[in-house]
Parts: structure tokens; sequence; C-alpha cells
């Protein structure tokens, strides 16, 4: 083969990897180009919005920001997590409420977007957070283990938004007053 068909061949597998990586990224892009997820994308997490309740938090930090969270407690909830959601709006996310402090594990079973996911303690304090995690990291669980404080509460939010918002080991959430 000549020099020639091998550098055409080379150029178009990387126009077909990098179109697929654009696919596959355009609606967290969308998502932070526009601040909303695409309208055909946003209904399954609008439903779930509609049909749990919900808890809202302001984040103490120079950012000022507020955050609601869908609230998980049970353990099909739990199970159910953000599986088969298309994109998560900005200041969104689902929070996991425990019983006890413990070494929560997680999973990204259906999964369909990358997620940043922080453990807090029964103050609300960051204690453990990983960021941008891969659904293709299922099967495995992702927990922190010692030396690492136990979690009463974790949080999951699209990959990226903990960062863009300022959430990190140390930072404190503060539940909000229900709004009637």
């Amino acid at each position: 083969m000549s020099q020639k068909v091998v550098k055409i061949i080379l150029i178009t597998l990387a126009i077909i990897t990098v179109t697929g990586l654009i696919l596959s990224f355009k609606d967290n892009f969308l998502v932070g180009v526009l601040g909303k997820c695409p309208k055909d994308k946003s209904l399954p997490f609008e439903n779930l919005m509609n049909s749990r309740t919900l808890k809202n938090f302001s984040l103490e930090n120079d950012k000022n920001v507020e955050i609601t969270l869908i609230i998980s407690t049970s353990s099909p909830d739990h199970a159910l997590g953000l599986s088969n959601i298309p994109c998560i709006p900005p200041q969104n996310g689902m929070i996991f409420e425990f019983a006890q402090p413990d070494y929560y594990g997680f999973w990204m079973k259906d999964t369909l977007v990358n997620l940043d996911i922080a453990w807090l303690d029964e103050s609300y304090n960051v204690v453990f957070l990983l960021s941008d995690v891969a659904i293709s990291t299922y099967p495995n669980i992702l927990r922190p283990e010692p030396p690492y404080k136990s979690a009463t509460y974790v949080i999951e939010m699209a990959s990226g938004e903990m960062k863009r918002l300022g959430i990190k080991v140390g930072a404190k959430l503060t539940p909000l007053a229900p709004q009637n």
C-alpha cells in the first residue's frame, strides 16, 4: 500500500473518531453553551423531577449558588438513581439519603451521561468526590474507603457541574427551607 493511501485511511479514521466524540458529548456541550438541556433530551429529567420530592441547597462559597436535587430515600430509588436520563440540567441532580453513615457504593448501570459524585457527611460537608465518572466504569462499584469519612448523603450531577459550581472536598451545602 502506498504512503498516500495509508495517509488517507489515517485521516479518515481521525475524522470518524472526532465526529463520534462530538456526537457523544454534544448534549453535555450544549448544556454548557445553552445553560439548559436540549428540548428533546430534557423531558425524562423533568418527568423525574415532577414525580419526586425536591430539595434545594445553597452552596457556601464565593459563587453563592443554589442547586435543586431530586431526593432518593428508598432502596428501589437508590438502585435506579439517574439511569436512563439523557441530560441533567445545570444546578440539578439527585441526592441519595441514607439512615446512617457508611461507605456507600455507586455504579453507573444504565446511566447515559458521565457524572460527578460527591459523598457528604451528616452535616452536608463534602467528604469525598469523584469527577467525570464515565458510564464505562459499570459494573465497578465506586465508593470512598478509610481514611475518608463515611457519608450519610451522596449527590450525583452531570459531569463537570460540581467543578463549575465550586463543589469540592470540604465544601458545605446548606438545605434551604421548602418554598410553598
